[in-house]
C-alpha cells in the first residue's frame, strides 16, 4: 500500500487573503512532511486467516513500513510497536518523507 501525508503545501511567496489567493508565488513548491501516529489495524494477511489487530500478535513484525526517498526508493525503514489501537507507527522529521510504502510481510519462518 502506498500511503502519502502532506502538511501544508504551496509555491514560493504565495500571497493569500483569508481563503483568496492574491499571488500565486512561484517555484520551488514547498511541502511540510506531515509528522504524528499512524495506527493501522483490521488488515487480513492474505496467506491466512489472521487478522492484523494491534496487540494481538506482538512480536510477529507483520507489518513494514518504509519512508520512501522522492525517486520512490526505499530510504527508511520505521520502527512499528504494537499497541491496542492497531500497530503504532510514528512519523516524523527524521526520516524527510512524504510517501510512505505499508508492506505486510511474508508469514514463512515467523512462527505464526
Amino acid at each position: 500500500m502506498l500511503l502519502t501525508a502532506v502538511g501544508k503545501c504551496g509555491n514560493t511567496d504565495m500571497v493569500w487573503e483569508g481563503n483568496f489567493l492574491l499571488d500565486e508565488g512561484r517555484g520551488p513548491v514547498w511541502i511540510d512532511q506531515a509528522d504524528g501516529d499512524l495506527f493501522i489495524q483490521g488488515i487480513e494477511h492474505p496467506d491466512t486467516d489472521l487478522l492484523i489487530q494491534g496487540i494481538e500478535h506482538p512480536g510477529t513484525d507483520l507489518l513494514q513500513v518504509y519512508a520512501l526517498a522522492p525517486d520512490g526508493t526505499r530510504a527508511m525503514l520505521l520502527p512499528s510497536h504494537e499497541a491496542q489501537e492497531g500497530t503504532r507507527v510514528f512519523l516524523g522529521q527524521e526520516e524527510s518523507a512524504i510517501c510512505y510504502e505499508i508492506l505486510l510481510s511474508s508469514l514463512k519462518g515467523s512462527g505464526v
